[in-house]
């Protein structure tokens, strides 16, 4: 948040300079990358440079896997994060990894005709450190 301040100085004999000064406030800033990988065989191991097909195809029993990252790379925390991730159409989801000291919350909702994930950081301080790393799975219907 940037706020301008005027000050107005008295500088004695009826005369007064209006000087501006600007102050940046502290705030969170987040970098969110989003990143899918192939996994043919729905166990976690993704497709390396040399196995990936030219048409980079997924046939139905194959698994997508999404990588979502994200980091506050701003000086104060950010705080009460709602993040929703839509599941591909024609896709179900498969599975959520999850360490067992992770800082978040993750849910799948189903709303009319389109499934999500739903994740839920209550505080994210900053530093790469800190970073969040949601891992997840979809299988081709």
């Amino acid at each position: 948040m940037r706020m301008l301040l005027r000050l107005m100085l008295g500088l004695g004999l009826g005369l007064c300079a209006i000087a501006l000064f600007q102050v940046v406030l502290a705030e969170p800033q987040l970098d969110m990358q989003l990143s899918v990988q192939r996994d043919a065989f729905c166990d976690g191991r993704v497709q390396t440079q040399a196995d990936k097909k030219a048409d980079k195809t997924v046939a139905p029993d194959e698994c997508i896997l999404y990588r979502l990252e994200l980091v506050n790379i701003g000086t104060e925390a950010a705080q009460q994060l709602n993040i929703t991730t839509l599941i591909p159409e024609h896709t179900t989801l498969h599975h959520i990894a999850r360490p067992s000291d992770a800082s978040y919350k993750t849910q799948a909702v189903q709303q009319a005709n389109q499934a999500s994930l739903r994740t839920y950081v209550e505080r994210l301080e900053p530093g790469a450190e800190q970073a969040i790393s949601l891992r997840y799975t979809v299988k081709v219907n």
